[in-house]
């Protein structure tokens, strides 16, 4: 879920889930910049990986940058989860992967970069979504330094819920803004 910069009428921050058998593989972009550019640069890459993003993120991730290459590029993430809860997530650039639970709140690492320019070394990051916890994806337009206490009323919500309290109250008014919320249900 998400919405464009306040002066703007489309936004380049972009993002998809699709099921795969026993697996939910997701993506969310932030392309550079704002407006109807970032816009269209954003659809073409979301169609570019909902017909390539597979299992392996890194293969993913390089055909992403390949794609974005002579760009603006952008920062993002791709993940992978198991029906088990076991999942691989690979971030680049200002994106913020972070777990939430009633019990606990991880923050997932984000590799420097900018995904069509500058690609670091891709280490995928190995992590379990326990049922009734969240996996919280969001680009730099939501604030990204909140405190859990800040939206304990959110546990147990449905996802969409979720999504929505995030994006109502964490979204700044200076920048597209695109929130996903993945919830491990039993």
């Amino acid at each position: 879920m998400g919405r464009p910069h306040p002066h703007c009428y489309d936004s380049g921050d972009i993002g998809f889930c699709k099921k795969e058998g026993n697996l939910l593989l997701g993506f969310i972009l932030d392309v550079t910049g704002h407006g109807e550019k970032a816009f269209q640069l954003a659809q073409q890459t979301k169609s570019f990986v909902e017909k390539n993003l597979n299992t392996d993120l890194e293969e993913s991730v390089e055909s992403l940058h390949a794609n974005l290459k002579k760009t603006v590029g952008g920062v993002g993430a791709l993940l992978k989860i198991e029906d088990s809860g076991q999942g691989e997530l690979v971030a680049i650039g200002n994106v913020t992967a972070r777990i939430i639970g009633s019990k606990r709140d991880k923050h997932l690492v984000s590799m420097g970069g900018l995904l069509g320019q500058i690609l670091p070394n891709i280490y995928p990051e190995k992590f379990e979504l326990n049922i009734g916890e969240y996996l919280l994806l969001h680009t730099d337009g939501l604030v990204g330094h909140t405190k859990k206490d800040e939206f304990l009323d959110v546990i147990g919500q449905s996802a969409q819920i979720a999504a929505e309290t995030f994006l109502g109250r964490f979204s700044k008014n200076t920048d597209d803004a695109f929130c996903m919320v993945i919830r491990r249900t039993d």
